[in-house]
């Protein structure tokens, strides 16, 4: 969604988000967004169509209830947990950390992430 004239509007291709629980938005790019989804992973969105952006973290994040995400100035991302700490994925999609309570964290529930 996105406001237009003081309305909440769908955007264009934005359907296709329809039902998803969508837990972070983050510019992919110069003219595309990563869309982090609870359930349905993750997906690049180009403004009008979203297509599959599969991760070496995929199965680890939904496992571990991800609830924020955002993209960091190296151009990597911090995907907050609520069971599982945070995961820092490259644009590709590679795993590159985990920072768990088994890596020192106090305990695995990171609910947002700042930089």
């Amino acid at each position: 969604m996105h406001v237009e004239n003081g309305l909440l509007s769908l955007v264009p291709g934005g359907e296709k988000f329809t039902g998803i629980k969508i837990y972070m938005i983050a510019t992919y790019g110069d003219e595309h967004l990563l869309v982090g989804t609870r359930e349905n992973g993750f997906f690049i969105y180009d403004g009008l169509n979203r297509l599959p952006f599969t991760t070496e973290a995929d199965d680890y994040i939904k496992k571990n209830k991800p609830c924020h995400g955002i993209r960091l100035s190296s151009g990597e991302f911090a995907l907050a947990t609520t069971k599982g700490g945070l995961v820092i994925i490259d644009g590709q999609g590679r795993l590159k950390k985990i920072f768990s309570k088994a890596a020192g964290l106090p305990d695995n529930i990171v609910r947002w992430v700042f930089q």
